[in-house]
């Protein structure tokens, strides 16, 4: 069975290489290589390089098609295409298409595309209005979601025979508790600097409770930087090496590291700030609590925390509070990061995943 997987953001919008990106071993990637030991697997992106960039890959093969429109403002490559792409689909005909995520061009083009067997579209973020306005997902015979809640909202248009909630993943041997990494912050936010994301409220409860806050995902400006420093972190020092990663002042620090990097970042702070108002499963949040990190979260981002690891707001005044009050009791604290990590030990394993997808395709007819 030939399975073709999909992400249509590329790499260098997230200021990867095509390589390092694959390394990334998030949910999707423990999937393709899952998937792959039993069955062909393709993945397919884009790139802005001029010609196709083909990696063999733990099993399966990532091709990186060049986009038609690589200078188009846009958002997350929403808008980017790609001609060879889509010949190659039509060519190869796979037995089935995964596509990961909503909105993209391209994923509408290979949905209404007659050439794959069974198409399946993943939400990776928490439906809205606007999710269920793209089309998209009347062309797939099973639309998943990482919630419940994000399912029940679908089920408004969608048929719920066409509905599927798949778990979760995280990797609590890769994000686990560190005892040689002193928790060095008080807060910790990850995340790119996008409007969604609304880390100015991270920032201003930072500076009005005097909290040593690090932020992994983009460089922050402004308070509580000076104006000189702004200027010395530019995109064209950084390119040119005379800036580091991590940009600090008083007590903050901003940046952006490897995605290696990232199981000692998590052991760095005693509690994971995030306001995001459009998540689903936040991998952030999930390897937060995986390394015994307490979460503070936005109900419309993470209605799935529980109160034994988390705490949800339903407004974003309530933040400097909360993070305030919870900071000054370790001991809650402490528990807390403990129930999250064992809430992820039981209920994200890969494994539950995998067996979900297994499951499906089984059910589709997907067994050869």
């Amino acid at each position: 069975m030939h399975i073709v997987m999909t992400q249509f953001a590329p790499p260098c919008d997230h200021g990867v290489s095509e390589e390092e990106y694959l390394r990334y071993d998030d949910w999707f990637a423990k999937l393709r290589r899952h998937l792959a030991k039993s069955h062909r697997v393709t993945f397919l992106s884009q790139t802005k390089q001029k010609s196709l960039i083909r990696i063999p890959w733990e099993g399966y093969e990532a091709l990186f098609f060049p986009i038609d429109n690589p200078n188009e403002k846009q958002k997350a490559g929403i808008r980017y295409h790609s001609a060879a792409l889509l010949d190659w689909f039509e060519q190869e005909k796979p037995d089935v298409l995964h596509v990961i995520g909503s909105q993209s061009a391209m994923g509408l083009q290979l949905l209404e595309s007659p050439a794959a067997g069974v198409k399946i579209l993943w939400e990776r973020n928490h439906t809205t209005p606007q999710t269920l306005a793209w089309p998209g997902w009347k062309h797939a015979q099973r639309y998943l979601h990482c919630t419940q809640e994000s399912a029940e909202l679908a089920a408004a248009e969608v048929p719920r025979e066409r509905l599927d909630v798949v778990p979760m993943v995280s990797d609590p041997s890769k994000f686990h508790p560190m005892e040689d990494v002193a928790r060095a912050y008080d807060i910790l936010s990850v995340g790119k600097l996008t409007g969604r994301k609304q880390f100015n409220v991270v920032r201003d409860l930072a500076l009005a409770e005097n909290l040593r806050w690090l932020h992994v995902g983009g460089f922050v400006k402004g308070p509580p930087y000076p104006r000189w420093k702004d200027l010395f972190y530019s995109r064209q020092m950084r390119a040119l090496g005379l800036a580091g990663p991590i940009k600090s002042a008083h007590g903050c620090a901003t940046g952006v590291v490897s995605h290696d990097q990232m199981p000692r970042i998590y052991n760095q702070a005693r509690l994971l700030v995030h306001p995001s108002n459009n998540e689903g499963a936040s991998r952030a949040m999930l390897e937060a609590l995986g390394s015994g990190m307490p979460v503070v979260a936005n109900r419309q981002g993470a209605p799935w925390v529980q109160p034994e690891f988390g705490i949800v707001l339903d407004d974003l005044a309530s933040f400097r509070p909360t993070v305030a009050k919870l900071l000054a009791d370790p001991d809650r604290l402490n528990a807390m990061g403990r129930a999250g990590r064992e809430w992820v030990q039981h209920h994200c394993a890969p494994e539950r995943l995998f067996e979900t997808i297994d499951a499906l395709h089984a059910q589709l007819g997907l067994t050869f």
